[in-house]
C-alpha cells in the first residue's frame, strides 16, 4: 500500500485552534471537531482544545437527534434568504419605472393606507372620488412637457405599460387624481431615458486604429504607438441599410422578406 495515499494526522498550516473556533460558530461542529482532534495529537494537555472538541461533539450528536442547535448570534441572517419568499409588500410608498425595450416600460409601485388615507382627507370633499393613478412625465422640449395618465386598480402592483416615445426622458409619480383635476403625487420615480429604435446618427464610417507593439531598448520599455490608419468610406445611399428595431420581430431578411 502506497503510504503517500494515507491520511495524515498532522495538521496542515493553516489548521489552528481559531479556525476551528471559527467552523464550530458558523455551524460547523464536525469541521471543528476535526481539527481539535489532530491539535490534540500535538497538544494533549490544551484544556482550551479540549473544551471545544467537547462542545463539537455534543453538538453533533444532537444533530443527529434531529435537535439542531441554535445558531450562533451573529448579523447575518442565516437561511432566512434560502427559506423565506419575499414578501409582496414592503410597507413603503414607492414607484419605480424600467425601460424594457424602446416600446414597453415595466412600472411597479406601491401606495400604503396610511399615506391614502392622509390625501383623501387633504381633498376633503373629493377624496372619496378620487382615484389612483400613475402619471408619466415625459420631457418632449426643451420647456414643454407632456403627461400621459394609467389608472391603477390596487394600491400596490405591477404591470408592463406602452413606452409614450422611443428616446424621450420620462419620470412617473403614483398620487390621487381627483375629479376636478387636482393631482396628489405620493411617491415619484427616477428619472430615466426610453432607448432609442434606431440609430440616432446616420453616419456609419468606421475609423481603424492599428497599435504598434511595444519594443524594449535595453532595460527600458517603450511607451506604446498608436497609428490610425484611413476612415472607411460612408455607404452608398442605395445600399443595403440597416432594418429598423421592431417589437416582436426575431430576425431580418433583407431579400427573402421571410421573418
Amino acid at each position: 500500500m502506497n503510504n503517500s495515499s494515507r491520511f495524515h494526522t498532522h495538521p496542515a498550516e493553516h489548521q489552528t485552534e481559531e479556525m476551528a473556533r471559527r467552523y464550530f460558530a458558523e455551524g460547523l461542529p464536525d469541521r471543528a471537531a476535526e481539527i481539535c482532534r489532530q491539535l490534540l495529537a500535538l497538544h494533549p494537555g490544551d484544556a482550551g482544545l479540549r473544551e471545544l472538541l467537547l462542545q463539537a461533539e455534543a453538538a453533533i450528536a444532537t444533530a443527529r437527534q434531529g435537535r439542531l442547535p441554535p445558531l450562533p448570534a451573529t448579523d447575518e441572517p442565516h437561511g432566512m434568504l434560502d427559506l423565506e419568499e419575499l414578501p409582496e409588500a414592503y410597507g413603503i410608498d414607492e414607484c419605480e419605472l424600467i425601460a424594457r425595450d424602446p416600446f414597453h416600460l415595466f412600472a411597479y409601485w406601491e401606495v400604503t393606507a396610511a399615506t391614502l388615507d392622509a390625501a383623501r382627507h387633504q381633498l376633503g370633499d373629493e377624496g372619496a372620488q378620487a382615484q389612483l393613478i400613475l402619471r408619466l412625465f415625459l420631457a418632449s422640449g426643451a420647456a414643454t412637457r407632456e403627461l400621459r395618465d394609467l389608472a391603477l386598480g390596487e394600491a400596490r402592483g405591477r404591470r408592463y405599460l406602452p413606452a409614450p416615445k422611443p428616446g424621450t426622458p420620462v419620470r412617473g409619480a403614483v398620487g390621487l387624481l381627483s375629479p376636478s383635476g387636482l393631482f396628489i403625487p405620493l411617491a415619484h420615480s427616477h428619472g430615466l431615458r426610453i432607448p432609442p429604435s434606431e440609430m440616432a446618427s446616420p453616419d456609419l464610417r468606421a475609423a481603424w486604429m492599428e497599435v504598434a507593439p511595444a519594443r524594449t531598448v535595453g532595460q527600458e520599455r517603450e511607451p506604446v504607438q498608436i497609428v490610425r490608419g484611413p476612415e472607411r468610406p460612408q455607404p452608398p445611399e442605395r445600399g443595403p441599410q440597416l432594418p429598423r428595431w421592431r417589437p416582436g420581430v426575431i430576425s431580418y431578411s433583407s431579400k427573402s422578406g421571410n421573418h
